[in-house]
């Protein structure tokens, strides 16, 4: 089936976008709040239950993938895997960071193809969770928690073979620190594995 993908803001628009990466150096003013991540019950790449409660006080890295995406997914993954390396070098990964990747394409992007994705690029399997749920769910994670893009609708299951599916498709990395506050938006195609580690860094308890 053919997927096409195309780049998307949300209602946040490209002010809240702007700002994470300047003076990410040591005695760099602190990252502006943008409220509140969303409180989340979804299923990671191993079939078992995560939500927002299993970051605890940790910061995460939170991106927005699907396993078919032939754009911005084979740019940003490996990105990721390079940040989790440097996370891991550095003693934050599990410990202090997890990186969360919630998939646009739920209704195919099922917990076996997540593993297969996650396999690829080296995810470590407990620190890297790839989180699929229900299209609803997703939606309101995604679109009304994050902020970062508008789903299009799903073809039905009658026509799904006959329609090619739209995915909008967010290139943002979004900071959220450990008390559960969004605190950066990263521009996926332009920030460096070294940028991202200095903007957790920021917000690491």
């Amino acid at each position: 089936m053919k997927t096409a993908t195309r780049r998307v803001l949300g209602g946040v628009g490209l002010g809240l976008v702007a700002a994470t990466l300047g003076g990410c150096g040591a005695g760099a003013e602190e990252l502006p709040s943008y409220g509140a991540a969303p409180i989340f019950a979804l299923t990671d790449q191993h079939g078992q239950p995560f939500g927002s409660a299993d970051i605890g006080q940790r910061a995460a890295l939170v991106s927005f993938v699907f396993t078919t995406c032939t754009e911005w997914c084979p740019v940003l993954s490996p990105k990721l895997r390079e940040t989790q390396e440097q996370l891991r070098a550095d003693g934050l990964l599990g410990s202090k960071v997890l990186l969360l990747s919630i998939t646009v394409d739920p209704q195919r992007d099922t917990p076996d193809k997540l593993a297969a994705y996650a396999r690829r690029y080296a995810a470590d399997p407990s620190h890297w969770r790839f989180l699929t749920g229900p299209p609803e769910e997703i939606q309101r994670v995604v679109v009304g928690g994050f902020r970062v893009g508008l789903l299009q609708p799903a073809p039905t299951a009658r026509d799904s073979a006959a329609v090619p599916l739209t995915i909008t498709h967010s290139n943002r990395f979004v900071v959220v620190d450990g008390a559960g506050q969004i605190r950066g938006y990263l521009r996926g195609e332009e920030v460096t594995p070294a940028e991202i580690v200095r903007a957790i860094r920021r917000v690491v308890a």
